[in-house]
């Protein structure tokens, strides 16, 4: 685990700045982790090592896990946005193509596309499957427009397997469960946590719109630097232990997976983070900071 660089003082030494070692981009592989565990811990638990999998959506969630996946099972990716295969790893594969997915057996797949993302038309053309799961885009502090704009009942609904998952995540009031919107969750929290102590004058916090990079200037290298930043920096009259802060806002975070069967969601045990390192979504695979690979590899 990070921990705090040494203070720097400003204009004067009467005040000192603290900066977390842990990089945004250390948050953002942490909540994918988070929810990785929770599917790996619901297939365990029903005995379902993946032997095919799908994965429907890259950004971040779906690559995050297919990086996980792929030491275990061949992976393919399903995504509208070719330039997106820049998160994966090179033995992960990728298309845009409906048809190539919808025309071949899967024993495992997992939506994570999200709000706006694959329609329950297009899930149900995908072959009967052994066990599918999708995320909830809405978290425990959504509003009713999104709860009514998400489409995880009809997903869940209109594909044939034997055993269906909705996967959530929740712990920070965050209205949805994206792991870009419970990324920039953790950086507030965090900031208002360090802003509670005495002696703190200001915090700041990594919230440049980096998704605006990858996917209006599609801009790989650009983004993955943009995640490379401290995830948090105080002013304050003492020392502050900031990557303290920001590891005990994501410990709050909570992911599970809720059966469903007939309709019904049954909710079970609470069972994230109770699974090992040896697990069906195996060990994290990626760059410097874990999920990811940066471009060229392709």
């Amino acid at each position: 685990m990070a921990r705090s660089s040494l203070p720097e003082y400003g204009i004067t030494h009467a005040v000192r700045t603290c900066t977390s070692r842990v990089m945004l981009a250390h948050v953002m592989n942490s909540v994918i982790s988070t929810k990785a565990r929770a599917v790996a811990a619901w297939l365990a638990d029903r005995g379902r090592e993946p032997r095919n999998a799908l994965i429907i959506g890259t950004y971040l969630t779906g690559a995050g896990i297919a990086n996980r996946l792929i030491g275990k099972c061949p992976v393919t990716v399903l995504d509208v946005h070719p330039h997106l295969n820049c998160l994966l790893h090179p033995g992960v594969s990728f298309t845009t193509s409906l048809e190539e997915v919808t025309g071949r057996t899967w024993d495992f797949v997992i939506d994570t596309s999200g709000i706006g993302g694959i329609s329950p038309e297009d899930i149900h053309r995908l072959p009967r499957c052994r066990t599918f799961v999708t995320e909830d885009p809405a978290s425990d502090g959504s509003d009713t427009m999104i709860r009514q704009v998400r489409q995880c009942w009809e997903r869940a609904g209109s594909i044939l397997a034997e055993e269906k998952g909705i996967l959530r995540t929740g712990g920070l009031a965050a209205k949805t469960s994206g792991t870009m919107t419970l990324s920039m969750g953790v950086l507030r929290h965090a900031m208002a946590a360090a802003h509670r102590q005495e002696g703190v004058l200001y915090c700041t916090a990594p919230m440049e719109f980096s998704e605006r990079i990858l996917f209006g200037d599609r801009d790989p290298a650009r983004f993955f630097e943009s995640l490379e930043r401290p995830a948090l920096t105080v002013s304050s009259l003492t020392d502050v232990d900031c990557d303290a802060l920001v590891w005990g806002t994501l410990e709050r975070l909570k992911s599970y997976v809720a059966g469903v069967r007939g309709g019904d969601m049954l909710e079970g045990n609470d069972i994230v983070q109770k699974c090992g390192g040896n697990h069906p979504l195996g060990s994290v695979v990626g760059g410097r900071s874990g999920w990811f690979y940066r471009p060229g590899r392709r």
